[in-house]
């Protein structure tokens, strides 16, 4: 029986050439002159660790294959309750920023009611804008990956940008490497990402005039994304917090971009980091594979543990 189990593991198409080395004539022959019985057994040791290797590499693309899945499944579903918790929340609220409405019209506006409507409507569409934001995620992640020409999508994110930043008086800049580079990305959440950053910066600069510059560099099996701007920098204070979720600096922000654009970059394979001198500006940095994820990526980590 023992034998049979091992005949049965050693039937596999990969181990044809071990059964032939192993109970043929040719083990014998190589046994019968003097120095190839070694020859053999090494043979045999290097069939059997290719083999391990490969199935210690396929393996390891089998559990990030599924741990992929895993993730685009709970975005799904994420999403779903996103839009559903959305459109729950929202009738409400419309009902009752009608109601203040006509509650603002029959009140005379100096009197002290007139502000406490005037705070709640405004505390509703802060609401309102932080539900938009959940949507916008669960619209952007979770889309189907692309091969995506990096240098047109810059161009076309500073074209959406460019009458603002004419409006606010800053220089809007792209400094691209001569050679095309084309990445495999969802398109439209590393778009988002980039127009985020791009309107930050141009916040931070604010009414004094300066330079926000979108470059891109050739890392070899990645690339390297730059968002930077002349304004005043971040904080000692701030810097550690700004992906915090809901944490921001700004009276009208609602502190989730940066923690958006962070997570869009990270399911994508990449990284986001941020270098800033106060007094002389901020560059955040976008760290993206060329290729998500390949067999060859989870071979070598399987070797490498």
């Amino acid at each position: 029986m023992k034998g049979g189990v091992v005949m049965l593991r050693f039937s596999k198409l990969s181990y044809i050439l071990l059964i032939v080395l192993l109970f043929t004539s040719v083990t014998q022959m190589f046994y019968a002159i003097p120095g190839l019985s070694y020859v053999c057994l090494f043979l045999l040791l290097v069939l059997l660790m290719l083999r391990i290797l490969s199935d210690k590499a396929q393996r390891a693309v089998q559990r990030a294959l599924q741990a992929s899945m895993r993730r685009t499944e709970q975005l799904e579903t994420v999403s779903q309750m996103a839009a559903s918790v959305a459109h729950e929340v929202r009738n409400p609220m419309t009902s009752v920023q009608g109601f203040l409405q006509l509650m603002s019209r029959e009140i005379q506006p100096e009197h002290a009611h007139a502000m406490y409507l005037k705070v709640m409507e405004e505390d509703l569409k802060r609401i309102s804008t932080i539900i938009t934001e959940y949507l916008n995620v669960s619209r952007i992640t979770g889309g189907m990956l692309e091969e995506v020409e990096l240098g047109p999508l810059l161009h076309n994110t500073c074209a959406l940008l460019q009458s603002e930043a004419n409006l606010r008086g800053i220089a809007l800049t792209l400094d691209l490497p001569p050679d095309s580079l084309s990445i495999t990305v969802e398109p439209n959440g590393l778009k988002q990402v980039l127009i985020n950053l791009a309107r930050n910066a141009m916040e931070a600069i604010g009414e004094n005039s300066g330079t926000v510059t979108l470059s891109l560099e050739d890392k070899g099996d990645s690339v390297c994304l730059k968002i930077t701007d002349t304004g005043p920098g971040i904080s000692a204070r701030d810097l550690p917090r700004i992906f915090n979720p809901f944490y921001t600096t700004k009276a009208t922000g609602t502190g989730l971009g940066l923690a958006i654009s962070k997570r869009i970059i990270e399911e994508g394979g990449g990284t986001m980091t941020v270098q800033t001198e106060e007094g002389r500006g901020t560059t955040f940095f976008l760290h993206l594979p060329k290729h998500p994820f390949s067999p060859r990526d989870a071979f070598r980590r399987s070797v490498e543990k």
